[in-house]
């Protein structure tokens, strides 16, 4: 393992740690230390009763108040179905010198967790903190390692995987995408690393997108990584699912505006949308009928996937690929099953809606194709 991935570790071994404080600025692999505590922590199987997950990552001033209630209530709030529940305090900025960690309101939220901590959470909790900066002036930082139980851990040295070797890098994807079920041919593995280089963040965004679209093929071609790895409409088109997926309403009208820019058919791409809130709805059903359990562990839902395959025909699934998860590559389905978990079923009915005015108007009254697709996009992700 290069110094880039090893973790430094700060003060217990992680067999005696009861409250972990990992920091990094690099995502992917805060995200990767994070994932291996809660996997020791809690047996397979048991992430959907036994973690509870609390962003921390605050926007505005007002956020971060707002994030450590929610984050007191999930550690007053006791574990059900479970011996042990983790409740992890997922990517916070309220540790570092931002704006918005440094409001009284954020202080005095801190040192409130602080002496919760310092108090003692009972021998089932387990409390996983990870941040993507920690200013070691403040108090959280000095009376944290502190107490007893507590280990504070920093990931990359500060580095952002700079610090691997070409072959420690292609270790590292090969790696990953074994893990995702699937290979890749040396030849798109040069070009991948050549491309993308050791920002391992950006690499697993990549990755994602590769098992997607390699799906069907039994690896990873060259063709591929060209296909996503330039700035063509394929990709944009891509991130515009990502974005409306994820109901980010200003990225996805940014992109939305380079994609009309680059003369990309305005049906073309409402056609596009539909697909992706028809799968969403199909996943929101199914995990609405308590056929799918929402799950943020990919093991567990390709699990879940695997028994609904094995199990009798559910009649209303549609029999080609596109609009059924059981034919899907599961990574593929696992990806839009968490996007499924941000909508519920008035919120994807309300986006339909809208697209569909969208088609009425692009079809029959001729109007502006950027103003009709921008207003749609608005009431479907904005809830106007």
């Amino acid at each position: 393992m290069s110094s880039a991935m090893a973790p430094i570790m700060k003060a217990q071994n992680k067999s005696a740690a009861q409250l972990v404080l990992i920091h990094s600025q690099d995502g992917f692999l805060l995200h990767k230390e994070g994932q291996r505590w809660v996997d020791q922590w809690l047996d397979p199987g048991m992430t959907d009763f036994g973690l509870e997950v609390i962003d921390g990552m605050a926007i505005r001033l007002t956020d971060g108040e707002t994030l450590l209630g929610r984050l007191m209530e999930a550690l007053n709030t006791l574990p059900v179905f479970t011996p042990v529940k983790v409740v992890w305090w997922k990517d916070t900025n309220l540790l570092g010198e931002e704006a918005v960690a440094t409001t009284p309101g954020v202080k005095k939220g801190l040192d409130e967790l602080l002496d919760l901590l310092e108090s003692g959470l009972g021998e089932n909790f387990r409390f996983l903190v990870t941040a993507t900066s920690l200013s070691k002036r403040l108090r959280f930082a000095k009376r944290f390692p502190k107490i007893p139980g507590a280990s504070l851990l920093e990931v990359g040295g500060g580095k952002s995987g700079k610090g691997m070797s070409p072959a420690e890098l292609s270790e590292h994807i090969r790696g990953r995408l074994g893990e995702l079920g699937t290979e890749i041919t040396p030849d798109a593995l040069r070009l991948l690393s050549e491309w993308m280089g050791p920002n391992l963040l950006h690499m697993e965004n990549e990755l994602e997108k590769l098992v997607c679209l390699s799906m069907g093929a039994p690896r990873i071609e060259v063709s591929h990584v060209r296909l996503i790895s330039s700035p063509s409409q394929e990709n944009e088109a891509w991130d515009l699912n990502e974005a409306f997926g994820g109901r980010d309403l200003q990225k996805a009208l940014e992109v939305l505006d380079r994609l009309l820019f680059q003369g990309e058919s305005e049906i073309g791409l409402l056609y596009m949308m539909f697909s992706r809130v028809r799968s969403l709805l199909v996943l929101r059903m199914m995990m609405d009928e308590g056929l799918l359990r929402p799950t943020r562990d990919f093991r567990a839902f390709q699990a879940q996937l695997e028994r609904l395959k094995q199990g009798p025909p559910i009649p209303w699934l549609a029999e080609e690929k596109r609009g059924n998860p059981l034919m899907q590559h599961p990574y593929a389905a696992y990806s839009s099953q968490l996007q499924a978990q941000r909508f519920d079923m008035a919120g994807l009915t309300n986006a339909l809606d809208a697209l569909v005015q969208a088609n009425i108007e692009l079809i029959s009254t001729g109007g502006d194709s950027r103003i009709v697709l921008e207003r749609a996009l608005i009431r479907a992700l904005g809830g106007a």
